[in-house]
């Protein structure tokens, strides 16, 4: 009765797409877990060249000036140094789930992003640091 009443509320593309995922629903689950994976490996790939930054910079450097400043003021050799500290092919943001393969133009734009959220980060803390000791 449920499975009549929700087939008809579908429509014919509808009916298509159901009949679709639940013949094809280990393949289609499978990528998507897959895919989880990968992006997780990502993430974790990021931090690891976060940590390989860190290393070389200095946090105080990457925190108080501009990161895009920072990144573009960088050699070649200090890109293949923080590439060799990755095992992994693809980078990813926290939070995000679009993949980047690493290149030196890839890891410029999402370091220096992820330093920026991390500036931004700290400013708010410190914002309500002083708000608290305000009250």
């Amino acid at each position: 009765m449920i499975d009549y009443a929700v087939r008809e509320a579908l429509g014919p593309y509808g009916r298509a797409m159901l009949d679709f995922w639940l013949e094809h629903t280990i393949v289609i689950s499978s990528i998507v877990l897959l895919y989880g994976i990968l992006v997780i490996c990502a993430q974790r790939n990021l931090q690891n060249m976060v940590h390989k930054c860190i290393d070389l910079l200095g946090k105080e450097t990457l925190m108080r000036a501009e990161p895009e400043k920072i990144w573009d003021s960088q050699n070649q050799e200090f890109w293949n140094t923080v590439q060799q500290s990755s095992h992994f092919p693809f980078i990813a943001l926290p939070f995000s789930l679009v993949v980047h393969r690493i290149t030196s133009a890839n890891m410029n734009k999402l370091l220096g992003r992820y330093f920026s959220y991390q500036q931004k980060a700290q400013q708010a803390r410190q914002k309500r640091l002083k708000q608290k000791a305000s009250l």
